[in-house]
C-alpha cells in the first residue's frame, strides 16, 4: 500500500496599498493567478496598508478563501506588511506573493508541493522566475534563482521564495531593510534551515516599474540599508561606526568602494581611526582636515564628531562644504606662512588629518608649521604614505611635482627615525621646526594597511607631549 502523501496547507500572504489607485487591476492578475491554480488547499491573506477600503470592498469577488486585515502598523514599510502578514497565516507553508507580480504557471503551487513531498527535509526554497518590463512589453527576462555556495543565498524578490511557517519560532523580515529585504531574509533561511529546494521552472512573474517600493527610495536609504546588511550578515563588513559612515559617503578612508562610477582603491584609514577617535566622540573638539577634494570626509566628520568645530584646507576654494560646524579655508599646506596665519584664527587643535597633497615634502612641512598648535594630548595623523614608497614613486610626477625622495628623506623614513633615535631631523624643516618636533612629539607610531597599486599602504600617527 503507497505511503499516504502529505497534503501541505498552503497561506499565500499578499501586502497591499493604494499603489496610486491601481491596487485593484493589478491585484486582478495577481489573485486571478492564484485562483487558477491546480493545487487548491491554500488560503490568501490580504494585509492592507491603504487609508480607504477601496482593496477590502474589491476582495468580495473571489470565490477562494480570503482574510483581510486593515493594517496600520509601519505604513509604507513592505518588511511590515508581510511580517504582520504572516502573523496572520495559519498554513504550513508560507507563500508571499507581492500584489503587483502573479503566478505565470497554473500548477505553481503544485511543483512546489510535490518538490516538498520529495525532499521532507527542506523548509524553504524558491521558484525560477520572470521580469516583466511594463515598457517593454514585448520582452521578458527569465533569471534562475540560483545558489552561492557559502551564503546559501536565493536570487530574487519575496514573491519567488517560499518557506516553512514555523510558529515556534517564526521567521520575519527585517523590518530595517525595504530594498534588499529578500536577500536578508533569505541568508538567515539558509543558515537556520540549509540548503533551499529550487523548482528551477519559471513559475513567478516579477513587475519591474517605476512605482515600485525598492525604486522610490532615495539613494542615502539604499546606502545604508547596503551598509547594515552587511555588518549584519558579513563578518569582514562588522565594522565600527567610523568605518560605516566613510564607506556611507564614499571616502577612501573606509573599505567599500560604492558599486557604481570608477573609485581608486579603499584606504582603511578608519579601521585604525576607529580605536583611537571613540574617545574624542562626544567632545567639543577643534578638528583640522589638510585636503577636501569633493568633500566626502567632512560630511562622515560632521556625523561621527557631533559637537565638533571641523575645519579644513585646500588650494581651491570649497565654500559649498561650509556649514553650522564645517568651515573650509583657503591655504597651501606648503606655505609656513599662511599655515602660521591660519592658525593664529583657529586657534589649538585636538585632531588632526593630513589627506593634502600627498607630496613627502609638504607633508613634512606641514608637520613642521603645525604641530606647535596641537594641544597636549593632541592626535595629528599624516594619511596617504604610499609617496614614501620609492621604488613606486621616485621619477613620477604628481600635481606637477617630482616624487622623487632621496634616501632617508621620505616621511615614512622620518617616523621612523624618531621612532629609532627620539629625534626629527628632516631635510625639508628648518633647524628649529626639527628642534621643536623632537622636544614635543611624546610618541610616534606607523600602521600597515592593505598595499594598493600605489605602493605600500601606511598610516602615521604622532602624539603630543
Amino acid at each position: 500500500m503507497a505511503a499516504e502523501l502529505k497534503d501541505y496547507s498552503v497561506s499565500i500572504v499578499v501586502p497591499t496599498y493604494e499603489y496610486g489607485g491601481k491596487a485593484c487591476a493589478l491585484l486582478d492578475q495577481c489573485l486571478g493567478s492564484v485562483e487558477a491554480q491546480t493545487y487548491r488547499n491554500f488560503e490568501v491573506v490580504v494585509i492592507d496598508h491603504s487609508k480607504d477600503s477601496v482593496i477590502e470592498d474589491y476582495l468580495a469577488r473571489w470565490s477562494f478563501p480570503v482574510r483581510y486585515r486593515r493594517n496600520e502598523r509601519g505604513r509604507g514599510n513592505s518588511s511590515v506588511n508581510m511580517n504582520d502578514g504572516m502573523a496572520e497565516a495559519t498554513g504550513e507553508i508560507i507563500k508571499i506573493m507581492h500584489m503587483d507580480d502573479w503566478f505565470c504557471d497554473p500548477q505553481a503551487l503544485q511543483k512546489m508541493v510535490d518538490g516538498l513531498r520529495a525532499n521532507p527535509t527542506c523548509s524553504w526554497g524558491g521558484f525560477g522566475f520572470n521580469h516583466y518590463y511594463e515598457n517593454e512589453r514585448a520582452t521578458t527576462r527569465y533569471i534562475k534563482p540560483h545558489i552561492n555556495g557559502e551564503l546559501r543565498t536565493l536570487i530574487g524578490c519575496p514573491s519567488v521564495s517560499f518557506f516553512v511557517n514555523n510558529r515556534a519560532q517564526p521567521d520575519r523580515f527585517d523590518e530595517s531593510l525595504i530594498v534588499i529585504n529578500d536577500s536578508d531574509m533569505h541568508i538567515r533561511l539558509g543558515q537556520k534551515y540549509g540548503e533551499p529546494l529550487l523548482i528551477e521552472d519559471c513559475c513567478v512573474t516579477i513587475r519591474m516599474h517605476s512605482m515600485q517600493v525598492s525604486s522610490n527610495v532615495s539613494d542615502e536609504r539604499r546606502l545604508n540599508e547596503i551598509s547594515y546588511f552587511r555588518r549584519k550578515n558579513f563578518e569582514e563588513y562588522r565594522m565600527d561606526e567610523l568605518t560605516r559612515l566613510a564607506n556611507l559617503y564614499a571616502s577612501d578612508k573606509g573599505t567599500v568602494a560604492p558599486s557604481e562610477g570608477h573609485h581608486g582603491p579603499r584606504l582603511h584609514f578608519t579601521t585604525v581611526y576607529g580605536r583611537y577617535f571613540e574617545a574624542l566622540r562626544d567632545k567639543p573638539i577643534t578638528l583640522l582636515e589638510i585636503g577636501v577634494g569633493s568633500g566626502p570626509s567632512l560630511k562622515m566628520w560632521y556625523d561621527y564628531f557631533p559637537n565638533a568645530r571641523i575645519h579644513a584646507i585646500d588650494v581651491v576654494p570649497q565654500k559649498q562644504h561650509d556649514n553650522d560646524r564645517v568651515t573650509t579655508h583657503l591655504c597651501d599646506q606648503s606655505d609656513r606662512v599662511a599655515l602660521a596665519k591660519l592658525m593664529q584664527q583657529i586657534g589649538p587643535l585636538d585632531l588632526l588629518i593630513d589627506d593634502g597633497s600627498h607630496v613627502v615634502m609638504h607633508q613634512q612641512v606641514s608637520l613642521g608649521a603645525l604641530f606647535p598648535y596641537m594641544k597636549p594630548g593632541a592626535q595629528y595623523w599624516i594619511e596617504d604614505l604610499h609617496t614614501s614608497d620609492r621604488s613606486v614613486w621616485n621619477g613620477k610626477t604628481l600635481y606637477g611635482y617630482d616624487m622623487t625622495v632621496a634616501e632617508g628623506e621620505s616621511t615614512v623614513e622620518l617616523v621612523e627615525q624618531f621612532m629609532g633615535s627620539g629625534k626629527f631631523d628632516s631635510a625639508f624643516l628648518t633647524r628649529k621646526e626639527n628642534e621643536a618636533l623632537t622636544a614635543s612629539v611624546a610618541s610616534a607610531q606607523l600602521f600597515d594597511l592593505p598595499a594598493t597599486s600605489w605602493g605600500f599602504n601606511k598610516l602615521a600617527l604622532l602624539l603630543k607631549k
